[in-house]
């Protein structure tokens, strides 16, 4: 289930940094200026970056979230085998 949902998320983040980087490049060829050009770099690599960060914490939640679900039933089974030693040591 979360390697289908981080897959997905892979999938969707490269199709949308691809479109985003197809229509900069698109607009490079409109520019007027220099000027112009640095100023859409500028706001596609900032675009770029935020979008970076926010599939990484989505990902990290994930993989917390997997790793938790993961862990819970060893550290139930050894709840229980920590009570049982108490409870022979007693």
């Amino acid at each position: 289930k979360y390697v289908e949902t981080l897959t997905q998320g892979a999938a969707d983040y490269s199709r949308k940094s691809f479109e985003e980087a197809s229509a900069t490049l698109r607009s490079f060829s409109e520019a007027k200026s220099p000027a112009d050009i640095f100023r859409l770099q500028s706001d596609f690599a900032r675009s770029a970056f935020d979008s970076w960060v926010g599939e990484s914490a989505r990902v990290s939640e994930t993989v917390v979230k997997m790793s938790n679900e993961v862990a819970e039933p060893i550290t139930s089974r050894y709840a229980v085998a920590a009570e049982r030693l108490k409870t022979v040591a007693a």
